[in-house]
């Protein structure tokens, strides 16, 4: 692939990007700013190094406590 073909690409999915953030930011609600772009971080991050979302199998069950209690 070639470097025009590469950059037009990149383009093409940085336009996208932002043609899909404020659709994000009105589906988050009352959230603060910070608190989206973070969350939105830490998922791609959790996708890259092919983590799981849920933390370890025996971790669950009190991950989903502290999240419910956190309400």
């Amino acid at each position: 692939m070639s470097n025009i073909v590469k950059g037009n690409l990149l383009m093409l999915i940085s336009s996208i990007g932002f043609v899909g953030m404020p659709l994000f930011v009105k589906l988050s609600g009352d959230l603060p700013v910070i608190q989206n772009i973070s969350a939105i971080i830490a998922f791609i991050l959790v996708i890259y190094y092919k983590g799981s979302l849920f933390g370890k199998r025996e971790n669950q069950l009190v991950l989903l406590g502290r999240s419910i209690l956190a309400l």
